[in-house]
Formats: structure tokens, sequence, C-alpha cells
């Protein structure tokens, strides 16, 4: 952004003629911002402006200089004055596009970039913010039942980027929640074309290829990706939970133990190795198990699944005294659940606690009523492994 700032500040310099009070502190503030002393820059345009309140050029370049001394509110407002005045044209635009990105006004913010042109769109120091915009306002669209209007600035941010990763990712994931995976491949594949081995692109592909039931492609596209960024355990347990899905129990409670080992602080993948344990059905891993879900649960005391999980194993092995107290933090932190309030009145039952034994069940047969509304297990297993 420093460059720009120069830029605008020489040419908007050229401009000034015969010498007044104003046109002079505004010469002395160009020359501040190129010796890159802005804090005199600003002052030297604030007075230009307190003498002469219609001198555009002083205020837009104050307007500049204030934004990078990190006074945005102040920026902000001497641009509303600009635009009111010039609203064509693009600089006031640029940095009020900016302004309403940074306090997440998605919609506002793509209006006003859209209005700077390719002084926000082609520049390479704005894209970033600009694509993180064009994000935020498809997924506000997408919340407000506007599906189209999503596409279309999932669409237009890749007309004006092409390699953009996280807007494939991100239209993907859009694609693949509104049931249309096969053009949620066809928007991965296209962004592989153009930025081959993403680790990030091979990720989605997978998760997606996985949630086709194209088991054997998600597995290798989840390979590859973690291949490709072997510093971050995502990949690695999403092809976990597709192994698991497939009923490679084995082979998942392999890959899951080696991304316990390389991350040890990972919850998330404590308690999928201890699923895949428990699902492999060898009784005699059943207080590795335990353990592992003892261990997940210390390491993020909000897993709904391992306090579930846990509770099932305690129940089974005669305890339920502790599997009530698992199961009900399952309920309480996943209320919808049907497993986890199944087993949590089967543990009331067992303690005699008969009312709320019923009370419970009821609320099982609801969230049953409601079980083909829900998602599958894979889906709420693969959500539970990307990032935020």
């Amino acid at each position: 952004m420093r460059r720009i700032t120069t830029i605008l500040l020489v040419v908007w310099g050229a401009v000034v003629h015969a010498e007044t009070g104003a046109q002079a502190l505004f010469r002395e503030g160009v020359a501040a911002v190129q010796e890159q002393r802005l804090q005199v820059a600003a002052q030297a345009f604030q007075k230009a402006v307190a003498l002469e309140p219609g001198f555009l050029a002083a205020r837009k370049n104050l307007g500049t200089v204030l934004w990078f001394l990190n006074r945005h509110a102040e920026s902000e407002a001497e641009f509303r004055i600009v635009v009111k005045a010039i609203p064509q044209d693009p600089v006031p635009h640029l940095y009020l596009g900016l302004a309403a990105a940074e306090r997440r006004e998605f919609t506002v913010a793509t209006q006003h970039f859209e209005s700077a042109g390719d002084l926000a769109l082609k520049n390479p120091e704005t894209r970033p913010t600009v694509l993180r915009a064009y994000i935020g306002t498809a997924e506000q669209y997408d919340r407000q039942g506007l599906p189209e209007k999503a596409l279309s600035a999932y669409q237009r941010a890749l007309q004006f980027d092409p390699d953009a990763i996280p807007v494939y990712v991100s239209l993907a994931a859009f694609s693949s929640a509104h049931g249309n995976n096969a053009y949620a491949l066809k928007m991965l594949n296209a962004g592989l074309e153009r930025k081959p081995g993403s680790a990030a692109l091979l990720l989605e592909r997978g998760i997606v290829q996985a949630l086709q039931g194209l088991f054997a492609e998600a597995e290798e596209s989840l390979r590859e990706s973690a291949e490709a960024d072997p510093n971050v355990p995502v990949a690695q347990l999403a092809r976990g939970v597709t192994q698991l899905q497939r009923g490679n129990t084995a082979e998942a409670a392999a890959t899951l133990l080696a991304v316990t080992v390389k991350w040890p602080d990972n919850g998330r993948a404590r308690y999928l190795y201890a699923l895949a344990l428990n699902r492999s059905g060898d009784l005699t891993k059943r207080a590795e198990v335990t353990a592992a879900l003892r261990t997940a649960i210390r390491l993020n005391a909000k897993d709904a699944g391992a306090h579930a999980l846990l509770g099932h194993l305690l129940l089974d092995a005669k305890q339920p005294a502790g599997a009530v107290s698992e199961l009900e933090l399952a309920a309480k932190l996943d209320p919808g659940n049907e497993t986890s309030l199944y087993q949590l009145a089967r543990a009331y039952r067992a303690l005699g606690r008969t009312a709320d034994a019923e009370r419970v069940f009821e609320q099982f047969r609801k969230a049953k009523a409601r079980a083909k509304a829900q998602e599958s297990e894979l889906v709420q297993l693969l959500k539970t492994v990307q990032p935020e």
C-alpha cells in the first residue's frame, strides 16, 4: 500500500499552480510523505483543509496518510466528504471499501471496490482484502437465502483473480453444501489446473469426493494434500475419516495414530483415533480407547463426540454413574445428537432414574424424527476436521 500512497500524492501535487497558504501547506505535506514523515504530512494536510475546506486534493491525501497512520476512522471521515464531491473518483472508494471490509461489512466493501475499479481489483496489495470481501459477501448472501447472489459474488471474485485459491475452496464448499458436488469438483479441478499441487484445493477435492462416495479418489486427493503441506494435520484427519467410512478401521487407526504422534496436542485426532479403535471391535483395545478419549477431553473439553463415546464405554463397563456424567455433558454440548440421548436414557435407566430416562427417551424420539434432515455421520466428521 505504501507505493499507492506515493503515486497518489505525486499526481495530486502536480496540479498545484498559483501559490496560496493552503497550497504551500499541501506542498509541504507531499514532501513529508516522500520523506516518509507521515505525522508531519498529516499535520500539513489538516492545516491546508482547515484553510480551504473545498481543497479536495489535500483532503484526499490527508485521508490516505491517516489510513497509513492507522487512524482509520478519521481517514474514512475524510473520504466520505471526498466521495460526495467526486463520486466517480476511485481513490475514496478504495479506502471506504477497506474500511468497510475491516468492519466485516462485506457487501458495502465490494460495492466500493467495484467503484474503485483497477485501483482495488488489480492491485496486488489490496487483492487479499478484496478477495476476503467477495467471499464474505457471498457467505452473507448465502445466510440470507440468496444463493444466486452468493454464486455471482464468487464468480466475480474469480473474474479479477482466476488464481485465487481461497475463492475456489469457498465456492466448492458452498456448492457442496447446496447439493451440487459435481459443480464443486468442476471448480476445484479448474483451480488445480491453474495451481497444480495446491494443498488447500486437494484437501477440498478429497472432501467433496468422499461426500460423493468416491472414497478411493478421495483418499488419493487427501494423500496428495498431506504431502503438499505436511505441517498441518487436516488432510490426514480427513483421510482417516474417509478410511473409517469405508470400514477400513485398521488403516484408519494407523493414519490417525500417526497424526496423534506428530501433533500430540490435537484433541480431535485423539477422539477420531479412539473412534477407529473402538469400531475395530477389538476388546483388548478398550483401555487404549478410554485413555485416548480422556486425553481428547483434556485437550478439548467441549468435544461432544469424545464425551459421548466415553459415556457409552463406561455404560458398557457397568459404570452408569460415570456414563451419566459424560453423556450429560455430550447432550449439553450437542443437544440434537440422537445417539448421545439414547445412551443417556439407558444410563439413567441403569441407575433407576426412570423419570429422567423417559424424559430423555422423548427427546431421543424427537431427535430421531428429525434425523432425515440431519447430515450424515461422514459429513459431520469431515466438518469437524476442517479449519474454521
